[in-house]
């Protein structure tokens, strides 16, 4: 069990470190990209996510970090957005979300590129590569109050990629 742990943080860490390598110039031109169609804003936003389950039942919490696809005051827009949601459940979906910054915002989260500053996360130990997707902490709480077995998926580290983005 330990020697597998070893591996997959071995693993990790080579993986995202020459991930990063190899995105640093195309991730310093999508930001000056995002900054130009986003004044003012920082071309990487960052949220605070549920990490794994402590032994003594609370959550681990960690800054996730991604590229900026929605206008810096989006948070605050939602509310007023909740009653066009298009998701059932805790989830917030829109097809033709306002928030979402005007050609970069679409393209970046179509292609999942926004996702692509979690490889920060994996070098610092917070998430692997391969794993459930780490969830806000009121999605969380949600969650766990209609699905009994929900919790389980606590007792690994999360990741950038896990079940559902390798099935569709």
């Amino acid at each position: 069990h330990r020697l597998y742990r070893v591996v997959k943080r071995t693993v990790d860490i080579v993986a995202a470190g020459g991930a990063l390598v190899l995105l640093f110039i195309p991730g310093v031109i999508l930001s000056v990209v995002i900054c130009i169609k986003s004044p003012g804003a920082s071309p990487l936003y960052s949220q605070w996510r549920v990490g794994r389950v402590r032994k003594d039942g609370t959550f681990y919490l960690f800054k996730i970090y991604k590229f900026r696809s929605m206008v810096p005051n989006a948070d605050q827009m939602l509310k007023d957005l909740q009653a066009q949601n298009e998701a059932t459940g805790p989830m917030f979906k829109m097809k033709h979300d306002p928030r979402i910054i005007p050609g970069v915002g679409n393209f970046i989260r179509k292609h999942s590129i926004d996702e692509l500053p979690q490889f920060i996360n994996v070098l610092r130990g917070d998430m692997s590569i391969v794993g459930p997707r780490p969830h806000m902490l009121q999605h969380t709480e949600q969650y766990s109050k209609l699905i009994n077995k929900y919790m389980v998926r606590h007792l690994i580290k999360p990741g950038i990629t896990g079940w559902a983005q390798v099935t569709g």
